[in-house]
């Protein structure tokens, strides 16, 4: 038997292709949204929702301890929020991409009482995450203990991203295929995963393989984006500027923005096939009965 995860990478082009094409602008805006949505959120805790990174703000801006505290409870929210908004769509994205037809508001229905669910995950592993940089904090004070918690630290976040891997990609189509909450879901794929390690083993590597080649792929489009949207834009700033550079403004503020679009577009259909990838893999390796591809 072959291993489902090289399998998978075809099906996904397949499917990526299928629910594509042909072009609809509608149809790809539609995705692209609900792709962005459900990407956002994923450094909660992390950047400037941080108390302390406000505490620093705080700092500089010359505030008192309750300004600083308003600023970290407003982060604090906002993080929630997205991280709540990146669960309900997590489950949208897969629905959509599972029927082949983008339905937001019907499938934010069907899916909001599954979408709080896994959300209490992702906030417990969120937690545990921020919990554990704040022991690498308080063991850096006794210098003997900073490399071993470091080690234990590293060893736990490591747990815990294998573990938001395999929910986001494994449990989270398993909930939406299935009358089953969460954690009867992840008992029944990690049960599946135990047999099937090696599947998962191969699927775990190649994920890993396509995210940095898709990154890559992104990267490069949207530098020739910009080249291609400079070229193209070039008369039209000369001659504002020969007018009045201060016409500048306005042909610099639609280059950007056409500039944007092109991104949103060109990551459609990468982002899209990273999560038929995820449905592939799933449906021939741990849901042959309920939602299969072949």
């Amino acid at each position: 038997m072959g291993f489902h995860a090289v399998e998978a990478l075809d099906d996904a082009i397949d499917e990526t292709k299928d629910i594509l094409m042909p072009f609809n602008l509608v149809e790809w805006a539609k995705l692209g949204i609900i792709l962005i949505l459900a990407g956002v959120g994923s450094t909660m805790f992390g950047g400037a929702t941080d108390v302390t990174s406000f505490q620093d703000l705080g700092s500089e801006a010359s505030l008192d301890m309750a300004a600083i505290l308003v600023l970290a409870g407003i982060g604090f929210s906002i993080s929630l929020m997205l991280l709540f908004i990146r669960s309900w769509f997590t489950f949208v994205v897969y629905k959509s991409l599972a029927v082949k037809d983008i339905q937001i508001v019907d499938f934010m229905r069907e899916n909001a009482g599954k979408a709080s669910r896994y959300f209490s995950f992702l906030f417990a592993t969120s937690v545990l995450s921020l919990s554990m940089m704040l022991f690498i904090g308080a063991a850096a004070i006794y210098e003997m203990l900073l490399i071993p918690a470091a080690i234990i630290v590293g060893l736990s976040l490591s747990v815990l991203f294998v573990a938001n891997i395999l929910v986001r990609d494994l449990v989270v189509p398993r909930m939406m295929h299935t009358s089953l909450n969460f954690i009867p879901a992840s008992k029944e794929v990690f049960n599946s995963v135990k047999v099937q390690k090696k599947q998962v083993l191969v699927y775990f590597l190649l994920r890993a393989l396509v995210s940095i080649i898709v990154s890559i792929t992104i990267s490069i489009l949207v530098v020739m984006s910009a080249l291609v949207i400079i070229l193209l834009g070039s008369p039209f700033l000369i001659v504002s500027y020969l007018i009045t550079p201060f016409l500048l403004i306005l042909p610099i503020i639609i280059l950007v923005m056409a500039w944007l679009v092109s991104i949103f577009f060109i990551t459609v259909p990468f982002n899209a096939y990273l999560f038929n990838y995820a449905l592939s893999f799933y449906g021939r390796t741990l849901d042959e009965d309920v939602y299969s591809r072949e």
